[in-house]
């Protein structure tokens, strides 16, 4: 007898055939091939291309074999590509709008700011900012032009030089900051500290950036004594050049010089 033949209760799918690469492509946009008498992929490109309202006004498409060998630029002329065809246009133009008061403002800023802090890589500035940086994610660049962009004006002048920062750190500043001239070529400071901060903290180093207020960006830096924290006075020499006023930027440092404080800002008139 014949084995028994068992009826599935779900219907059976025809055997899969290879099929063609048009037809495949054809299936998978749920599309008739041309030998089904549809239009194929790359025509019906082709025909959205010619009736791309911005292709037909800004572009024009190439058919010719010679135009097809060159790309690039040629004058105000583009050879491009998209989708696998060629096309012309016109090389886009550059805006004539000028720039805004405000515009023109920040940009003088900026680079004011940044031709200040290159001009003075040279000097611990940088090294400063980077300690501060490491707690934030940012640079040390970045802090510094962000904490002191808008001291510059439109000449690229400092505005105000009281307000600028050129040290930030953890270390705490003393208070009630007081400076007198006690002759032609030193001042005297003075300072009150926390009795709470420790022997180290005391021990703390003064240290003095000096910039020329005749619109130099150059910080200068002189010799100290060792002055520190714990002392609350100091006597400071003053730069041989008398003839010009300074602007005094006065910082503590660890011993290591691995923390700073903030600075203390003082106007130092010359006495002609």
């Amino acid at each position: 007898l014949p084995p028994p033949t068992y009826l599935s209760p779900f219907p059976v799918r025809p055997p899969k055939f290879p099929r063609s690469s048009s037809e495949r492509e054809a299936g998978r946009y749920g599309e008739a091939t041309e030998e089904q008498g549809g239009m194929g992929r790359d025509k019906q490109n082709e025909r959205k291309m010619m009736t791309n309202p911005f292709i037909l006004k800004f572009m024009a498409i190439i058919k010719s074999k010679f135009w097809r060998a060159l790309s690039g630029k040629i004058g105000e002329l583009v050879f491009c590509y998209i989708k696998g065809r060629q096309y012309l246009r016109q090389r886009p133009r550059r805006g004539n709008q000028e720039a805004q008061p405000a515009q023109l403002l920040q940009m003088n800023r900026m680079r004011a700011c940044v031709s200040f802090y290159h001009a003075n890589m040279d000097t611990p500035i940088p090294d400063i900012w980077k300690l501060v940086a490491r707690e934030v994610i940012s640079t040390g660049y970045n802090l510094f032009v962000k904490a002191n962009i808008r001291l510059f004006d439109m000449e690229h002048r400092i505005g105000d030089y009281s307000r600028l920062q050129l040290t930030c750190g953890v270390l705490e500043m003393p208070y009630e900051w007081s400076i007198r001239r006690v002759d032609p070529d030193h001042v005297q400071l003075k300072w009150c500290s926390s009795q709470q901060l420790t022997e180290e903290r005391q021990n703390d180093r003064l240290h003095a950036f000096w910039l020329r207020d005749n619109g130099s960006f150059d910080i200068e830096i002189f010799p100290l004594p060792d002055i520190r924290r714990g002392a609350q006075e100091a006597v400071l020499p003053l730069p041989a050049d008398h003839e010009t006023d300074w602007h005094l930027y006065l910082y503590f440092a660890n011993k290591e010089k691995s923390a700073f404080s903030g600075n203390k800002y003082f106007f130092i008139e010359n006495e002609k």
